[in-house]
């Protein structure tokens, strides 16, 4: 007998499979920092860390988002850490998010809402008052007029002593 060609049409297992495996019911959190919190980092770098129950089902593709004044931060992840950098100082919000491998919704975190501060360094120190040419200082005027500032103070100067006439 003759063999008979038959057609058969496979489905993409992947897409299949994390169709087909419920989602878990995750409950998912910030931990830190917490609500209303403040971060001190001179170079706006922090660590947001995530609290997630269950863990990630990976193989429905599950992944992680988080977004800071609702702009997305990074790329999806399996870490429950997301290292953020260059942020601002300032009022920021920030929220959690459960995606699965089309980035459909599965679960969100409450917005919370943290203050990162940053030390700044002292300002430096004021460049010395230009001198006048004669060896004075011109410290009480101001640098643009040439007229005395009446709010800078101005230590008491010894008279000049009076200059007798050139002999010729």
């Amino acid at each position: 007998p003759t063999p008979i060609p038959v057609e058969i049409e496979l489905d993409e297992p992947s897409e299949q499979l994390s169709e087909d495996i419920k989602a878990p019911n995750y409950q998912i959190n910030i931990s830190s920092p917490k609500h209303d919190g403040t971060v001190r980092s001179n170079s706006g770098t922090f660590v947001v860390e995530i609290n997630l129950n269950p863990i990630l089902n990976l193989e429905r593709g599950d992944r992680l988002m988080l977004k800071v004044d609702g702009i997305r931060m990074g790329g999806l992840q399996e870490h429950t850490q997301f290292t953020l950098k260059d942020i601002a100082r300032g009022a920021h919000s920030l929220q959690a998010f459960v995606v699965d491998n089309k980035e459909k919704l599965l679960k969100s975190s409450k917005l919370i809402t943290i203050y990162l501060h940053t030390t700044l360094p002292p300002p430096p120190p004021p460049p010395p008052p230009p001198e006048n040419g004669d060896g004075e200082s011109n410290s009480g005027e101001s640098s643009t007029s040439g007229r005395p500032n009446p709010f800078m103070p101005r230590a008491p100067q010894m008279p000049k002593a009076p200059q007798m006439p050139r002999m010729p």
